[in-house]
C-alpha cells in the first residue's frame, strides 16, 4: 500500500509540474507572439507599408475561424496562440501610433507570392 501512495503521490506531482510548466510556456510563447506582432507592424510601417495590414489579416482568420470547416484547418493554432481578438485589440495603439499612410501594394502580393492557377 505505502508503494502504491508513493507511485500515485509521484504521479500526481508530475502532474502538476507539467501542468506548470505548460501554463509558464504558454504565457512565455503569448508574450513572444505578442512582441512579434508589434515588432512586425512597427517593421512594416518603416519599410514604408499600411501598418494596419497585420490587423486585416487577423480579422480575415478570425472570421475564418468561426466556420466549422474552416477551423479545422486551423488545428491547435487556436488553442496555443492567443485570441484573434486580443491580438486585434493589441495593435489598435500600435497602429494608430505607427499610421496607416503606408501602401497597400495588393498586386505585387498577388503577383509574386500567391501561386499562379
Amino acid at each position: 500500500e505505502e508503494a502504491s501512495a508513493k507511485a500515485t503521490g509521484d504521479l500526481a506531482g508530475l502532474k502538476a509540474d507539467a501542468m506548470l510548466k505548460d501554463l509558464f510556456g504558454a504565457r512565455l510563447s503569448r508574450d513572444k507572439e505578442d512582441s512579434a506582432d508589434e515588432l512586425g507592424t512597427l517593421m512594416a510601417a518603416k519599410a514604408g507599408y499600411n501598418a494596419n495590414g497585420l490587423v486585416e489579416v487577423l480579422q480575415a482568420m478570425e472570421a475564418a475561424s468561426t466556420n466549422p470547416e474552416t477551423r479545422r484547418m486551423f488545428g491547435q493554432t487556436l488553442s496555443t496562440h492567443p485570441a484573434f481578438t486580443d491580438r486585434i485589440a493589441k495593435l489598435h495603439p500600435i497602429v494608430a501610433r505607427a499610421g496607416t499612410d503606408g501602401k497597400v501594394l495588393e498586386t505585387r502580393y498577388r503577383s509574386t507570392v500567391l501561386p499562379t492557377k
